[in-house]
């Protein structure tokens, strides 16, 4: 049974009974078995079986050129018609004129009778062989490499049956040695690899695996391919700085970002419990020209309660890269008894370096807060202190607190994380002498003024009149006490008239009026 690929040649007649004439005769081509890159040199090896024909004058491999049976070039020519095994380096293959592989390429094998006879080898174009080319590119969402490669094509002896691939092979190529990074079946010509050692090039190959017309099993390799990655540079830093309140429903804060990074933007989260799931609470917020940025938490009584944030930075590909250190806030309580205010707050989390020292702020009536105490580290763990007002009961009606917790010394800052504010009004006291004796020998006894206790010393006033209803003395200071005398005379012994006045913690106006003695007698 004649094959469809045939070879007709004409031959010239050797019998002298026979007139010079041409007549067409069946030439079966050599087998290909496969053809193969070696991704290593560029080498290019042809295994091919004989062809059937018993008599043959030679045997010929040809390259054929992506235009088809019009670019053929003969490179290796054999006078016996054997099975054989040839390698030539593509550089050496006249008219493909390149040093490496650069795209698919496709072989034949041919048979010739005749000293001067040609094999048809246009007819043999059809079951040509084509080795795989196989590129490369990064893609960096998700990071990966992604191999792809053209189909290994082959042929049985006609043209219709096609090599079934049975699977493809992805090696890369590490320091001499080639490893198996996967595998795919015959159909699928792509394959990624996840870029996670790092940046560089990185060298790959993919290998066909299919069984010959005898059933044995082949492999045909391909170029080699250089996927060259570039990750994006993650932030060094990211770090949470402080939370600072404002007021009671206004939180500052503040986180230290590395703006050299290719991140695209930030998330900020926030929970509520520790440990607990954090919720986005802003938009993308853009990356920054400077590399401290604040946020302000405007939720209502943000800074009454136990609030815990995180900055995230995302990249290109909108994952996650970096998280910052959770900021917490700092929320104060206080309680008062018996002459005392005692002041909570819970610990602040997390500076990277911990807490050094807390500062405990006092302010009186709104003034200027200054620091009432520095807890420690080593006495950081109590978080509570003790005011005793016993000192300061005629400084003011209103006592107001708040807690800084200072941060260890790190490679970003020196950070101030701030509580809220809590305040307690004292109800206020009076006591007004009914003597003063300016030559006691008991020195509280030589000046008299009232006795105040938690008032609102700015709207105080004290005054002592004469008997004749004249003023001799005044002041607005709580601590002043008249001395006895006008003008540096001692006054005479007898009855003088008082008048105080102020506004307690409650803003209500206090007066009070009344007589008192000037005595030089302790008897």
């Amino acid at each position: 049974m004649k094959l469809s690929l045939v070879k007709k040649i004409v031959v010239a007649s050797l019998f002298t009974m026979i007139s010079l004439s041409a007549f067409s005769v069946n030439l079966y081509p050599p087998y290909v078995i496969y053809v193969s890159v070696n991704p290593l040199t560029n080498d290019i090896t042809m295994v091919w079986d004989k062809s059937k024909e018993l008599v043959i004058d030679s045997l010929g491999l040809y390259y054929v050129s992506p235009q088809g049976n019009e670019n053929v070039t003969i490179f290796k020519t054999y006078t016996q018609n054997v099975p054989g095994s040839y390698t030539i380096n593509c550089s050496k293959i006249p008219t493909l004129g390149t040093t490496t592989v650069t795209a698919p390429l496709s072989f034949v094998a041919e048979v010739y009778v005749g000293a001067n006879g040609k094999g048809n080898w246009g007819d043999a174009i059809p079951i040509a062989h084509t080795t795989i080319f196989a590129s490369s590119s990064f893609q960096i969402c998700p990071s990966r490499n992604v191999i792809s490669w053209t189909a290994y094509k082959g042929f049985q002896l006609d043209e219709k049956t096609a090599l079934a691939i049975t699977k493809y092979n992805i090696y890369q190529y590490v320091g001499g040695t080639s490893i198996l990074v996967g595998s795919v079946a015959g159909n699928v010509l792509t394959y990624s690899v996840p870029a996670n050692q790092g940046a560089g090039q990185f060298f790959y190959y993919v290998e066909a695996e299919f069984n010959d017309l005898k059933g044995n099993p082949e492999k045909s390799t391909s170029n080699m391919t250089t996927a060259t990655v570039v990750l994006p540079k993650y932030p060094t830093y990211l770090t949470g700085l402080y939370s600072q309140a404002v007021t009671d429903d206004s939180l500052k804060l503040s986180f230290a970002i590395d703006i050299t990074s290719d991140i695209t933007h930030f998330q900020l989260y926030k929970a509520d419990t520790m440990p607990g799931i954090f919720h986005p609470q802003s938009g993308n917020i853009p990356i920054a020209a400077k590399s401290l940025v604040v946020f302000y938490d405007s939720t209502k009584g943000v800074s009454l309660h136990h609030n815990y944030y995180k900055l995230y930075a995302i990249d290109a590909c909108n994952d996650t890269v970096e998280a910052s250190n959770i900021v917490s806030t700092i929320v104060s309580t206080i309680q008062n008894s018996n002459n005392t205010n005692i002041i909570n707050w819970n610990n602040f989390i997390n500076w990277p370096n911990g807490v050094d020292h807390y500062d405990i702020y006092r302010a009186i009536d709104g003034e200027t807060p200054y620091v009432l105490y520095s807890e420690s580290k080593a006495a950081i763990s109590s978080l509570t202190y003790t005011d005793n007002l016993s000192g300061v009961s005629g400084s003011g009606s209103e006592q107001c607190y708040f807690i800084e917790a200072n941060s260890e010394p790190s490679k970003i800052n020196n950070n101030i994380s701030i509580s809220n504010k809590v305040c307690v009004k004292q109800e206020d006291k009076l006591f007004i002498p009914d003597v003063c004796n300016p030559v006691s020998k008991i020195i509280a006894n030589r000046s008299f003024k009232p006795i105040v206790a938690y008032i609102n010393k700015s709207t105080y006033q004290f005054i002592v009149y004469n008997r004749l209803s004249e003023p001799i003395f005044k002041t607005t200071d709580p601590d002043n006490a008249w001395d006895g005398t006008v003008k540096g005379e001692t006054v005479q012994e007898g009855t003088y008239i008082y008048f105080v006045s102020y506004k307690n913690s409650a803003g209500k106006s206090i007066e009070k009026r009344g007589t008192f003695y000037v005595i030089y007698n302790e008897n």
